[in-house]
């Protein structure tokens, strides 16, 4: 029942019933999603990601040679790791980009070995001077021997 007029002695129905649209939930810009390619074209790749939305990669933000042939290097069903560049909420559209995935990713792996660096040498960072690494060669050997 959709609605009721008592004053005209009416009532609305309908066989369907009214459906609410289900709302979509785009990413955030910066956020690092998995997905499969969909579909090649020549302006770019369809990625459909895990949450069941498709986002285009451009051809600049594929991390590729200009001129590459997407469509082998990037059969469709091939997973792809991909990062959000904009997101356009009124068509729910999102742009993808490979390139700023692999970015992150180098700085991540960068940030994790720096830290990792810091920690086994108890020092602020950096490789030190040649006199320090030998001097720390040298007490280890003495205590050691001792």
């Amino acid at each position: 029942m959709l609605s009721v007029d008592p004053d005209s002695r009416k009532i609305s129905l309908s066989i369907n019933p009214k459906v609410e649209p289900e709302k979509i939930l785009l990413p955030g810009v910066g956020e690092v999603l998995e997905g499969k390619v969909e579909k090649i074209m020549p302006f770019g790749i369809f990625v459909k990601l895990k949450s069941g939305l498709t986002g285009l990669v451009p051809n600049s933000e594929m991390a590729t040679a200009q001129g590459s042939d997407h469509k082998k290097m990037f059969p469709e069903g091939t997973d792809m790791r991909v990062a959000v560049i904009e997101v356009d909420t009124a068509s729910n559209k999102v742009k993808l980009s490979r390139k700023a995935a692999m970015d992150m990713a180098v700085k991540q792996e960068y940030e994790e070995y720096l830290t990792e660096s810091r920690q086994a040498d108890g020092s602020s960072g950096g490789f030190g001077t040649l006199g320090d690494l030998l001097k720390a060669k040298m007490e280890r050997k003495q205590n050691n021997s001792a």
